[in-house]
């Protein structure tokens, strides 16, 4: 079953990031980059966004054409920064591997919605 990954976190990671020496931030790199690594045949794609400041919302009304923003305009302290899609035999292993996310924050984890066979 397909699992996404969901990394998660707040504008005071951001800025502790962005705090670290080079040094230090490829040393955190590198912990995600062997995270990655490690999943192996198991990781079907991965992928990381800018920054929440950088998106364009799409809001849908009954109130006719969709109205669009710059910005992400949901209400949340946290924003996701990337995510990884896996497949893996179940939820435990699911679980298992988002535990063992390097660079902290919240991993939200959420199975993929099988489609219906093609007639």
């Amino acid at each position: 079953m397909k699992y996404m990954l969901m990394f998660c976190g707040t504008e005071k990671d951001r800025a502790r990031q962005e705090r670290l020496t080079a040094e230090a931030y490829q040393q955190e790199f590198g912990k995600v980059m062997q995270w990655l690594q490690d999943l192996g045949p198991k990781l079907v794609t991965s992928g990381r966004f800018q920054p929440p400041a950088t998106a364009t919302t799409v809001r849908f009304s009954d109130e006719g054409a969709p109205a669009i923003t710059d910005g992400p305009f949901i209400e949340a302290k946290e924003a996701i920064g990337g995510f990884a899609v896996v497949d893996l035999p179940d939820l435990d292993e699911a679980l298992k591997v988002a535990r063992a996310w390097p660079a902290g924050g919240c991993v939200e984890v959420r199975p993929f919605m099988e489609a219906p066979p093609r007639r």
